[in-house]
């Protein structure tokens, strides 16, 4: 079932570390979602928009090592007050412009 294969390539770049393989997984999605007729890209598109999200909390000049199943419990207003308290202002401010929040 290629929906189904799709579904679990963008789910598995979520669990992923590695940004290559993050990557790597996302092109099997995309390429994979090309050839279903009524695919819906928001799950799709979701998954980057949070990856890109854990991935800049990861980063090592802010040291938040979370998983997919951490930001999904603690919700994106819990992280962008953690990282107020961690006086991550510019980041936080970012976050929310990119996920279109408002402040």
């Amino acid at each position: 079932n290629l929906r189904a294969a799709v579904d679990a390539c963008a789910e598995a770049a979520g669990h992923e570390w590695a940004t290559q393989l993050q990557s790597t997984l996302l092109r099997a999605a995309s390429f994979g979602k090309c050839f279903l007729d009524a695919y819906p890209a928001s799950a799709f598109l979701q998954m980057c928009m949070t990856l890109r999200v854990l991935n800049a909390v990861r980063h090592p000049s802010v040291g938040m090592p979370l998983t997919l199943a951490e930001y999904k419990a603690l919700g994106i207003d819990a992280l962008i007050e953690r990282l107020l308290h961690r006086h991550q202002h510019g980041l936080a401010l970012k976050l929310n412009e990119f996920l279109k929040r408002k402040t």
